[in-house]
């Protein structure tokens, strides 16, 4: 091949090559304008944010009355000295919500309250080490290996809380995935006491799993000092129905102009009224109606989203 060939081979090439990245460029800046078009939901139907978004924040809390009283005995267990409590619901009832109200509700003055989220299988010694972690201790567990010795780092550090004024509140979120030696442990944390009180108060948050696990005869000890067991159950039709006008409300929009009032009874019968799933269809109808352009939430979208 002449040299002449060679460099109009190559300029074909270049030219081929300089063709297909200008066209990928392209290809990128339309689909980044496309998914920028997608902020303009929020304003499309009046809101300031997304009223049905998966983060936990506790300004969307709604007060069902069952709800709202759960809320309260939890935190009147840990204002009576409670040793042990448990709310039980299923996943996406609400649970973990009720934690981060109680986490920003409870006095700090008074109560130094951390919250240990379980993964499955945890063990006793990955149990004790997170709470420990939480509490920021990890410098006392170098070299640590033994149960014991994480115990009673514990209680030192729980006994100088109480001689400053202040008692340690543990929210378990996810309970159900502890191990059963990890829950003997938590019989023997809910055990640090002075005669006239107890000195730690501990809140399980779990599903209804847990509640038949319990049951069995090994866990009686542990089950005979849970002073208060309260289940979360979904929202009735009622209470999900201003449930989704209260998160709209908050987010800065009118409910009365984003859904027609019998799109209510379809959500309800598809979700049963459990938060999650409240949450999670109407955060897809908004996305349909949306790149559809439609202002106002129907049934007929609502089933396309089925």
């Amino acid at each position: 091949m002449s040299n002449s060939s060679i460099e109009d081979f190559s300029h074909l090439f270049l030219s081929s090559e300089r063709r297909q990245e200008a066209q990928g460029k392209s290809a990128v800046a339309t689909l980044d304008k496309e998914a920028l078009s997608t902020l303009d939901l929020l304003s499309f139907f009046g809101l300031t944010e997304n009223p049905f978004g998966d983060a936990v924040n506790t300004k969307y809390f709604f007060k069902a009355k069952a709800h709202y009283a759960i809320y309260q005995k939890m935190k009147m267990s840990v204002e009576q000295n409670i040793s042990l409590a448990l709310v039980c619901g299923q996943s996406g009832s609400g649970k973990t919500l009720i934690t981060q109200l109680l986490l920003m509700t409870l006095d700090q003055e008074k109560y130094q309250t951390i919250v240990v989220l379980v993964s499955p299988g945890m063990t006793k010694s990955a149990l004790l080490k997170e709470i420990l972690l939480e509490l920021e201790l990890g410098q006392l567990l170098k070299n640590v290996t033994q149960t014991y010795d994480m115990i009673r780092i514990l209680q030192d550090y729980v006994i100088g809380l109480y001689q400053k004024g202040k008692r340690l509140v543990i929210m378990i979120d996810e309970a159900h995935f502890l191990e059963a030696s990890s829950l003997h442990i938590l019989r023997t944390i809910s055990n640090i006491e002075l005669p006239e009180m107890k000195l730690v108060s501990i809140l399980l948050f779990t599903e209804e799993i847990f509640l038949r696990r319990i049951k069995h005869e090994s866990y009686n000890s542990l089950r005979n000092r849970m002073y208060v067991q309260e289940e979360l159950l979904p929202f009735d039709f009622a209470e999900m129905k201003e449930y989704i006008r209260f998160r709209i409300r908050t987010a800065g929009g009118d409910p009365d102009k984003m859904f027609e009032p019998d799109t209510y009874q379809v959500i309800y019968t598809a979700t049963a009224g459990l938060a999650r799933e409240v949450n999670n269809l109407c955060f897809n109808a908004l996305t349909e109606a949306y790149l559809g352009k439609q202002k106002v939430i129907t049934n007929k979208l609502l089933l396309n989203c089925l």
